[in-house]
């Protein structure tokens, strides 16, 4: 253990880790009152709840493993790791083994709670307010004086019970007799302890620590990526031009192609014609099973006894004849067959 001060650091309780934002509830933001002198300067405190005395608040701390030490206002311990100050404070102090990345403007502090030498120790206070020690108990706190046209929102605590609530400005008057010039007004001083490899691997500077600061890294981040070059953007454009022409180019072969399967040649029947300069025509082939020919409704002729004469039928522009030239022998009979148009005529 190391001290940073000529008088040995106490032995702190660890209160958990603060690695993510804490905010405060609102009435933390309230300073209690305690008129413990009549004079021309009066205390001040955040964070404390009104009793018989006051008392330190618990729910104005980050999550602890601990309840608050009585009696009050006497510091409560440290945080470990601790990388994120509440919301509303800042880092105002530091000390320890890497003091060079806190930043000029935050000075070294000699802290109430002991550290190891490869520690470094931070001190978070509300905006404005600058690191301090209680001069005669050795107790770190954060402090403000408010002075002449100061104000700020307060409660007088007395018996247990919060009286004169509102908003105060310096100077003021107190009980009708003193005129208080000047307020020391005190809050919490959160005590943060952490080692190198507490760290994640992209973090924010020690010297802001706070809680907007802790999460700019990230939309930095967010921001770059969502930007893009000139160059960039026009080589996008091509590119999705020339896919969407791929995609077209490759419906309109599909169709195609899907057309063109419809109609195999196995599907058609090839007509002839007899007359030149005539194109040949291919008619779709008729997908149903073949029947017979309905009948023509006409008479239907018996069939005639040739006696063993053979007839022959030959086809004349749309007439037809029956002859027989020949005469059977042994009959006498001479036959002949002839035709008109719409029947037919039998001699013998």
């Amino acid at each position: 253990m190391t001290s940073t001060t000529e008088t040995t650091p106490q032995s702190g309780t660890v209160l958990g880790p603060l690695t993510t934002t804490f905010t405060q509830p609102k009435g933390c933001s309230i300073f209690n009152e305690y008129r413990h002198t009549k004079s021309s300067w009066a205390l001040a405190w955040q964070a404390q709840r009104c009793h018989d005395v006051i008392e330190d608040d618990n729910a104005c701390w980050p999550t602890a493993t601990t309840s608050a030490p009585a009696p009050p206002l006497n510091g409560w311990g440290y945080y470990s790791p601790g990388l994120v100050c509440p919301v509303g404070y800042t880092t105002a102090c530091a000390a320890g083994a890497t003091p060079s990345d806190i930043g000029r403007n935050v000075p070294s502090f000699a802290f109430q709670f002991a550290f190891d030498e490869d520690e470094a120790v931070y001190g978070c206070c509300p905006t404005g307010f600058s690191c301090d020690m209680k001069w005669h108990k050795r107790i770190q706190t954060c402090r403000r004086d408010a002075s002449a046209g100061a104000t700020f929102t307060a409660v007088y605590c007395e018996s247990g019970k919060s009286q004169e609530y509102g908003v105060w400005t310096v100077p003021m008057t107190q009980d009708g007799v003193f005129t208080v010039s000047t307020v020391v007004l005190h809050a919490p001083l959160f005590q943060l302890n952490r080692r190198a490899f507490d760290l994640p691997a992209s973090t924010t500077p020690a010297s802001n620590l706070t809680a907007a600061s802790a999460s700019e890294p990230s939309q930095r981040h967010d921001t770059d990526s969502k930007t893009f070059s000139t160059g960039t953007k026009a080589g996008i454009g091509v590119g999705v031009t020339l896919a969407a022409f791929a995609l077209l180019a490759a419906i309109a072969f599909f169709l195609r192609r899907r057309r063109r399967g419809r109609h195999s040649p196995e599907d058609t029947v090839t007509v002839y014609h007899e007359k030149v300069g005539e194109q040949c025509v291919e008619a779709p082939a008729d997908p149903a099973a073949p029947r017979e020919l309905d009948s023509y409704d006409t008479a239907r002729y018996a069939e005639l006894d040739t006696g063993g004469t053979a007839w022959h039928v030959e086809l004349e522009s749309g007439a037809v004849k029956f002859g027989a030239d020949e005469k059977q022998e042994g009959d006498g009979v001479e036959r002949q067959g002839s035709s008109e148009e719409g029947g037919f005529s039998f001699r013998a």
